[in-house]
Parts: structure tokens; sequence; C-alpha cells
């Protein structure tokens, strides 16, 4: 039976978290008030509980140590058929050597796994991943099933330990017995497979989790994340149009379909998609992030921007709206006033990587190199190495030493980037390395690697654009 004390508090950290989004600095730190107060509650009931297993455990061992206690209570008590008061083992030995077992068909002897379970749930529904570890590992102590030590995997999960979730999910798979059970053993197991970034791993997951969850909306959207992250985007856009057939409110699964296209040079379908999507601030708020990224990248970019600019209104607190306005005029080609937006948002949140990148690529592309390289440097240990931010971020670096001097490091680092890169970013690198090559008057690399852009997408434009830059710094530097 649920405990209605836990369930309340649990509701009310619901309705505080229902108030983030829209929530300024005040009332956040009211939040934080409740929240710990909410804590305090929670910590009661279940030191309560751990006081009544105490007790509990008390009288057990009273009744154990008392030697008259069998006496007593087989006078109350019908002993089970199966064993009789007159059968007896080889030597005389009764078949029921304790009282403890009178007690079993009258009280739970599982209490205290239960409660070591109940206070693991409670711990990990308050998002004590630790204390919900420790609770846990005593509930598998005193009763191992595999629900609890899939509760104990994603414990393990939330708090980073990958090994340790992987070998609890082992361990419930060797002990499940029923569908239900070894399902939820999948599920866990995408989880870690997401947080491992085995996405191959995962999706062959999700396929299986489909021979009995065929129409599920969420499994196809989840398959289409994976096969983003596979850049394999016709099959994950294939997913997402599945998710959105089983489930046409899905506005989430509608956008990512909507990139899945627009990087597929599908972008006539991509603005129907986005054009058809109902626009209210909630899902704004929610997912203003993707929506934003989908419209420049269908080139729309008045949406994008009265997007950005409706968060902005209704949260000016929170850096999210002026660091997707600094991202909309980036796309537009004006560091400038990206640079103005970026450095709000960098006030706003110090910490604020993404802001912080766009104000480096700005600087950068307003060749102001001192304070590109400082701003970039400042966050290359934050991102993640193999993400498609980190090859920009690495792709922008090698273009500075380039522009620096540094030729050979410039020329390493592109020549990793035009085989390990993301596919955006194996252009560009071959369009500097090009870039670098005419510098250095290697005509024939030069070409060979203008060539090379073009045929990965980049337009004719922008290599006469290239090539044009090269000679203008040259010039400039013979004058010097």
């Amino acid at each position: 039976m649920p405990n209605a004390e836990l369930e309340a508090i649990a509701n009310a950290i619901e309705q505080i978290r229902q108030q983030v989004p829209i929530a300024d600095e005040q009332r956040r730190d009211q939040m934080l008030d409740e929240l710990a107060k909410l804590r305090a509650m929670a910590t009661s009931v279940l030191d309560a509980w751990m006081a009544v297993d105490d007790t509990i455990e008390e009288a057990l061992a009273e009744i154990g140590s008392n030697p008259n206690a069998y006496e007593s209570s087989e006078s109350q008590i019908q002993t089970p058929p199966s064993r009789t008061a007159d059968a007896t083992r080889t030597g005389g030995e009764p078949l029921i050597p304790s009282p403890i077992h009178l007690v079993e068909p009258w009280f739970d002897l599982s209490l205290k796994a239960e409660c070591a379970l109940r206070k693991g749930l409670g711990y990990y529904d308050l998002e004590m991943y630790g204390a919900a570890a420790d609770a846990l590992h005593d509930a598998v102590a005193q009763n191992d099933t595999p629900a609890t030590r899939i509760y104990l995997a994603l414990c393990h999960l939330q708090a980073g330990h990958l090994d340790s979730a992987a070998l609890q999910l082992k361990k419930a798979g060797e002990n499940a017995s029923d569908d239900l059970t070894r399902q939820a053993i999948l599920e866990a197991k995408t989880q870690l497979y997401a947080a491992e970034r085995n996405w191959h791993a995962a999706i062959h997951v999700f396929y299986e989790l489909l021979h009995t969850s065929a129409q599920s909306p969420d499994i196809w959207f989840n398959l289409g994340v994976c096969h983003t992250q596979l850049d394999e985007l016709s099959a994950a856009e294939r997913c997402f149009a599945k998710a959105m057939h089983l489930d046409p409110a899905d506005n989430e699964a509608r956008l990512w379909r909507a990139l899945c296209l627009c990087l597929t040079n599908r972008r006539e379908e991509a603005q129907n998609l986005i054009q058809d999507t109902q626009f209210d601030p909630d899902f704004i708020a929610q997912t203003s992030l993707l929506f934003v990224v989908v419209c420049l990248s269908a080139s729309l970019y008045p949406e994008a921007r009265a997007a950005a600019e409706y968060l902005r209104h209704h949260a000016p607190t929170d850096a999210t709206g002026d660091y997707l306005l600094a991202l909309c005029e980036l796309t537009n080609a004006k560091p400038k006033q990206a640079i103005v937006y970026a450095k709000r948002a960098m006030t706003l949140a110090p910490n604020h990587v993404q802001a912080t990148l766009i104000f480096g690529f700005s600087s950068f592309l307003l060749d102001d190199i001192t304070r590109a390289k400082l701003a970039l440097t400042s966050v290359e240990n934050k991102i993640d190495s193999t993400s498609q931010t980190a090859c920009l971020l690495e792709l922008v670096r090698a273009q500075i030493a380039s522009m620096t001097g540094d030729h050979s490091l410039a020329e390493e680092q592109f020549n990793r980037l035009t085989v390990e890169g993301h596919a955006q970013t194996k252009r560009l690198a071959t369009l500097y390395r090009g870039m670098l090559y005419l510098h250095q008057n290697k005509l024939q690399l030069a070409n060979a690697d203008f060539h090379r852009a073009k045929q990965l997408g980049i337009p004719e434009n922008w290599i006469q654009i290239a090539r044009t830059k090269v000679k203008t710094r040259q010039l400039c530097q013979e004058i010097n």
C-alpha cells in the first residue's frame, strides 16, 4: 500500500518542478527552501520506518531468546499441517527448531528488506542517488529480486557508475522470470548504452523491444535519436515519422523529423512540417532550443528569432533566450549582434558553455583572434570530446593556428577532422585545409581540397570567397 505522506511530498515536488521554467530568481530561492523542507519531511518518514523496523527486530530477538516462548505460542497458534507437534527428525529434534516459524504466518519477516527498498525508492525519487544505492544494496542483501536490482542499476547509472550499473542489470537478467521484468531490464539497458554512447547496442535493444511493443511511439522516437547520433539520418527520419503516426500530437518527434529532412536536403518538406507544428508558449518553453535549431536549419529565420524573442521576454532571468538570439544572429552572419546577446547570456549564466562558444566563434569571424582563443580555451574541457560541437571547436582552433602561423599544428588538426569529424565538420575542414595549402603556395594540394570540398557540398561561392580571403591576407602580410 503506498505511503500517503510520501505520495503527498512527491506531488508537492512535482508542482515545484512544473514552475521552474517560468520562475524568477526570488521564486527559485523560495523553491530551494521548500525543497529543503520537503526533504526533511521525507527523511523523517523514512526514519520512522526504520525505527519501526528496529523495534520489530528487537521483538523478534526477544521472542527467539525466551525458552518458554514456544510453549506459550504453541497453545495459542495452530501449527501448520506439514509441521505436526509430534513429528521428529533423527535424534528426536523437533521439525520446528525455533519459535520463529510460528511468527511467519502472522508477521512478514521480509519487512527489513521492504523497508530498505522503500527507503531506496524514496531517495531515488528525491534524486539522492548515493543514499538510494546504499539502501537498495541493503534491500538486495535481504531479498534479492530483479526489480530491486533494476532500481539499483538506475542509481548507479545516474551517478555515472556505468560498470556497476551493467553488473546489476546482468544479475537482474539472470533471475528474471517474467516478460514484464525482462522488458524493464531491456529498457534500463537502453539508458546504459546511451550513457556509454554505444548507439549500435542501444538500437539492437530497441528493435528487440519492438517485438512486444511495436505500437509504442516512445520506442520509435528513441530509435530515431540513436540513428541520428550515428548520422543515419534517413533511418532516423523514418523512425520519427512512425512515432508521429502513432502519436500525431508528438511535436518533439515532428521537430526531430524536420531536422533530419533539413540535413538530407529535403528542406521544403521540413518547412511544411514546422509550419504545421502548433505554436504555443508551453511548447516553446519546453523545446525552445530544438525548435530554434530546426527553424534555422530550414531557413525559417523569422520563426526562429520570434521563438527566441518570446522566450527571452517571458523568462528574462533565464539565459536561454539571449543564447538562442545569439545563435540566430550568428547563423544569419551577424557576428557583432551575436556577441551582444552572447555577452548578456554569459552575464546571466557565467558558466553557460554554448553562449561562450558563440562568443568565441563570433570573435573569430570578426578576426579578434585573441578574444576568440581565450573564450574557446575556457570551455574546451567542458564539452563531450565525441560531439559535433567538439569537432567544430577543434576546427576553429585549427583555423586560428593557421592564421597565427602555426601551420604544422593546423594541418595536423585539419587532417584528423577530414577523417574523424562529423559530416559538416569534414566539409569545412577540407575547405580550410585548402586555404592553408593556398597560403603556403601548394597550389596542387589546394585545388584538390577545394574540388573535394565542392563534392562534399560546399557551395562554389564559398570556395571563391575562401580563395579571395587568402589572397587578401597575403597582400596584407606583404604590405606589413
